[in-house]
């Protein structure tokens, strides 16, 4: 029975061996199949990770570790392609940076250079004007003692002409200085008690002599509720109704001018003044309409030889207005003359009001 028993047992163990070495065997076999590929390829991913796409996993398999090997290496080969991309497009926004960075160099001393050339011509234009107003200062001043004299008619007109184109020039002068001061921003209105209805009158006294020259009916229209004064830079404003009278008397032909001065406004703390200046003169069209306040501006090509003037008036009025804190603004039709108006606030003055 003992020798039977032990034939069984080495019988069991040769088999248990023999198993063991088949499970060996198979598990081997796993190994070399499955498992070495599958850890090559992790570590394959791992390099590409760290930005080594020129690694290839190189699994040649037809089955699902060869797909995946594949796969893996086509994934290398898109990332590769992906970064070559992303440094030729690094490279291109460097270049533009660079570029960008050199136009706003550039913009920048060309910004400074006209900050320059605006302040050199505004310091010329004041230099000239002070230049040229001083003899045109001399000028009048001289013609007017002339007038005084005994002279004859012939010599009478002669001087007067010489007054006269003096002054306008030196008008002409004072426009040119105080819009290159309007757009360097550097004017700035008094705010002082004014005499509306002097103001007035002295703007309809600088341009009468015109409307009787031209035989052009001239009026002056300012409503009872008007205020005596207001608060407001009288000089000013005297130049902005003297710009559209002057306007008007140069493009009437026959006809009247009108100045009108109303009160706008719904309350005497919130009160305006509307200044509007009527002419029958040949009118605008709307295209004309849409550049007249540009400056340095003619509406027509033979308007310089006609009527004069350099286009600066009704540009520097309409800044004026805008500087009072009020607004400009023109109803015309071709043909059927033209109203210029602007209001403005109407700040009521302090002081007693003077008689009328």
């Amino acid at each position: 029975f003992a020798a039977e028993a032990r034939a069984e047992v080495w019988s069991v163990l040769q088999g248990a061996l023999a198993s063991m070495a088949v499970a060996s065997f198979m598990a081997w076999l796993f190994a070399r199949r499955l498992v070495q590929p599958l850890r090559r390829l992790a570590e394959i991913a791992r390099q590409i990770g760290r930005g080594h796409f020129e690694i290839k996993a190189g699994v040649n398999r037809s089955d699902e570790i060869g797909d995946l090997s594949q796969s893996v290496d086509e994934a290398a080969q898109m990332l590769a392609a992906s970064q070559q991309r992303d440094q030729a497009l690094t490279a291109q926004l460097r270049s533009a940076n660079q570029r960008l960075e050199q136009t706003v160099q550039s913009a920048n001393e060309l910004a400074h250079a006209a900050q320059a050339a605006d302040r050199a011509k505004s310091e010329f234009l004041a230099v000239m004007s002070h230049e040229l107003r001083t003899p045109l200062n001399h000028v009048l001043g001289l013609s007017e003692l002339v007038l005084d004299s005994p002279l004859d008619d012939e010599q009478r007109e002669n001087i007067t002409l010489v007054h006269q184109s003096g002054r306008d020039l030196l008008r002409l002068v004072e426009s040119v200085l105080d819009f290159s001061m309007l757009e360097s921003r550097q004017m700035r209105l008094a705010g002082a008690p004014l005499d509306l209805r002097a103001c007035v009158a002295d703007a309809a006294a600088v341009v009468r002599p015109k409307a009787a020259e031209k035989s052009i009916a001239f009026t002056v229209e300012v409503a009872d509720d008007a205020p005596r004064e207001i608060v407001g830079d009288a000089p000013r404003l005297l130049q902005v109704l003297v710009n559209l009278l002057d306007n008007a008397m140069k493009f009437t032909e026959r006809g009247a001018v009108t100045l009108r001065v109303t009160c706008a406004g719904e309350t005497t703390e919130r009160r305006s003044l509307r200044f509007s200046v009527q002419d029958t003169g040949p009118g605008l069209t709307a295209g004309e309409r849409a550049r007249l306040f540009q400056p340095l501006t003619q509406l027509d090509s033979s308007t310089t030889r006609r009527h004069g003037g350099i286009g600066l008036g009704l540009a520097l009025s309409q800044r004026l207005v805008q500087l009072m804190g009020g607004e400009s603004t023109v109803e015309s039709e071709a043909g059927q003359g033209a109203t210029f108006s602007f209001t403005i606030p109407a700040a009521p003055s302090t002081l007693p009001a003077l008689a009328a």
